[in-house]
């Protein structure tokens, strides 16, 4: 299990969806107002360093972001343990590629909601953003190296 790539492919999917949750994923600037408005996991709050999060209310929510970003980590991991069902283990991670094609899809969609409700002039993205591109990449070639072995243990058992 350890001894494969795709494991450490698999759990480097894990590791940076796992930093998503503890840094902000873009934001919005109202140059009126001079605000500056923080969008993370778990929804879009004003950017204050003296209050924190407990403290400072969400001013939109984003489930959708939450829950994706929940579920990803959790399917990469789920999937590294099923090394011995090699097909299955290629199954989980086109459809972990599948959930992080739709997180960017539903980030760019709460962007779009956030600059019109927020009344933004500009949104920008965060390095953190760029996880889930990195993740698609990892997992594709996880998925490569799974097949890679899977034909390699269909051609051993044709000798046989």
């Amino acid at each position: 299990m350890i001894q494969r790539v795709q494991t450490l492919y698999l759990f480097l999917v894990v590791i940076l969806s796992a930093v998503m949750f503890f840094t902000p994923i873009g934001g919005f600037y109202n140059k009126t107002t001079l605000e500056v408005y923080d969008l993370t996991f778990m929804g879009v709050f004003l950017q204050d360093n003296m209050q924190t999060v407990e403290n400072n209310p969400s001013v939109m929510p984003v489930w959708g972001l939450s829950i994706l970003t929940a579920v990803i980590p959790v399917i990469a991991l789920i999937s590294i343990f099923l090394y011995r069902k090699r097909v299955l283990q290629a199954r989980f991670n086109v459809f972990n590629i599948l959930l992080m094609v739709g997180y960017y899809a539903l980030l760019f969609f709460y962007i779009w909601i956030g600059k019109q409700k927020l009344h933004a002039d500009e949104s920008f993205l965060c390095i953190p953003s760029s996880f889930p591109l990195i993740s698609i990449i990892l997992s594709a070639l996880a998925i490569r190296g799974i097949l890679r072995d899977e034909a390699l243990v269909r051609s051993l058992d044709r000798l046989r």
